[in-house]
């Protein structure tokens, strides 16, 4: 499939786990921005179906002087 990239949006690759109405799923975060995030996953879901995600935001601080 081929994924045009958006202006305003950054490619990031990070795992979250997918909990909707047919269950757990996996799948991969490939980009985000200010509209939200784009999450591949094997299977489809339905239009309007609720899911809930959660993965793990690693966030590394840096002191300049």
């Amino acid at each position: 499939m081929l994924h045009v990239q958006r202006a305003g949006r950054t490619n990031l690759s990070a795992s979250v786990d997918l909990d909707g109405d047919r269950g757990e799923q996996l799948g991969v975060i490939e980009n985000i921005g200010l509209g939200g995030l784009f999450v591949a996953i094997g299977s489809d879901l339905r239009v309007g179906e609720h899911v809930t995600l959660r993965f793990a935001c690693r966030v590394t601080m840096t002191a300049f002087s």
